[in-house]
Parts: structure tokens; C-alpha cells; sequence
């Protein structure tokens, strides 16, 4: 038991001992920097001064244009990817949340059957988003436009992708499947006037396939009355 209990105490002590080390380290190293700025010239400070303001500028910039993308809903590149990664972690989950709604997004868009279906779609996300936007007050506004405003970007990006996918192209319309269904109805009613036609000639009755197709464009007819409704 003395043993185990020498041991987590040597642990503890090494794990102290390398806290102070590290932190002589630092010290140590500002030292140096200031004993360097001291020994520079008042030119030589401000040039230093500068390349550091230009440094910072530079660090900056690149932050804001990362974010204006995430703002947008634009893919990040790995290089852009890795650097939020170390300078701003919260940034990235912001990115990666969004490339997830971003992805359901377009999952939805593909469930819709018509091109009448994806604008009504739309124009329910944009109702979403406007009641969220009016229903931000006082000091909370601000944020919430910023948050509603990448949530559009989004969806909008969401909907170019679905739509250069081909996806949207492909489509009908509401009117195109009424055209396509009036067609078929009369195909079927041609086909029963052929039948009679038939029977009349060899004077023998249609019936049963007379009725059915009677019955087939009776339930059509019915539907397309209910859709319509």
C-alpha cells in the first residue's frame, strides 16, 4: 500500500514540477522579447509594431471571409476546414450544422412530386423564416436576423443544388399530370368504342369489358374531381 501511495505521489510531484517548468518557459520567453524590443531602435519598434498590426489584419481577414461563406452556405475547402479547426472551433460547428440542414434540405426538396409541390414547399420555408424574423424583440433581434438570414442562405443553396442535380427539371407539373391523365381517359374510351364497335358488327355483346372500362374511367373521373377540389 506505501508503494502505490509513493507512486501517485511521485505522479503528482512530476506533474508540478512540469507546470512550473512550462510556465518558466513562457516567462523566460517574454523576457527575451522584451529585452529584444528594448534593445531596437524607436524605427525598429514601429516597423515591428507594424508587421504585427499586418499579421493580425491578415489573421482577421481570413476568419471573416471564412464565415461569410459559412454565412452564405458555401462548401469550405479542407485547408479552410482544418484552420477553423484550431483558430475558431465554434465557427466550424456552426459549418457542420449547417451542411446538415443544408443535406436535409435537399432531401426534402427531392420528396416533392411536381414542380408545384417544390414551390409550395418554398414558399413554407420562407413563411418559417419571416415569422421567426418577426417574432425576435430588443436586444435578441439582431442575432436572430443574423441566424434566420443563414437558414435562407441555406435553403436557397439547398434548392440551386437540387436544381443544377437536374432534379427540378425532371419534374411535372401539376398540369402536365392532369394532360397526362385526360390522354390516358381517352385512350381507355377509345378502346371501349372499339369494343362496341366490334360487338355491333358481330352482334355479339361487349359486357363485361364494356363495364369495366365504363367503371375504370367513372373512378378516374372521381379522382381527378377530388384533386381538383
Amino acid at each position: 500500500m506505501q508503494v502505490i501511495s509513493g507512486t501517485v505521489q511521485n505522479a503528482v510531484k512530476l506533474d508540478s514540477l512540469k507546470s512550473v517548468l512550462e510556465q518558466n518557459r513562457r516567462m523566460t520567453g517574454l523576457l527575451k522579447e522584451k529585452k529584444s524590443h528594448l534593445d531596437m531602435s524607436p524605427e525598429q519598434r514601429m516597423l515591428e509594431q507594424f508587421k504585427e498590426q499586418m499579421a493580425n489584419d491578415r489573421e482577421q481577414n481570413k476568419n471573416n471571409s471564412i464565415a461569410t461563406k459559412v454565412m452564405n452556405g458555401e462548401t469550405l475547402t479542407p485547408d479552410e476546414e482544418q484552420y477553423l479547426t484550431i483558430k475558431n472551433p465554434g465557427l466550424l460547428n456552426s459549418y457542420r450544422h449547417m451542411k446538415e440542414e443544408q443535406k436535409a434540405e435537399e432531401e426534402e426538396l427531392r420528396r416533392c412530386k411536381t414542380k408545384d409541390e417544390v414551390h409550395e414547399y418554398k414558399l413554407q420555408k420562407m413563411g418559417e423564416f419571416l415569422s421567426a424574423l418577426k417574432s425576435a424583440h430588443g436586444d435578441a433581434e439582431a442575432a436572430v436576423a443574423m441566424e434566420v438570414l443563414q437558414k435562407v442562405n441555406t435553403f436557397l443553396k439547398a434548392e440551386k443544388n437540387f436544381i443544377d442535380s437536374g432534379g427540378y427539371a425532371n419534374l411535372p407539373t401539376e398540369a402536365d399530370e392532369a394532360i397526362d391523365r385526360a390522354e390516358d381517359r381517352n385512350e381507355k374510351q377509345e378502346e371501349t368504342l372499339e369494343i362496341i364497335e366490334e360487338s355491333a358488327e358481330t352482334e355479339e355483346p361487349a359486357g363485361k369489358e364494356v363495364s369495366e372500362a365504363v367503371a375504370d374511367d367513372d373512378r378516374k373521373d372521381t379522382k381527378e374531381k377530388k384533386d381538383t377540389e
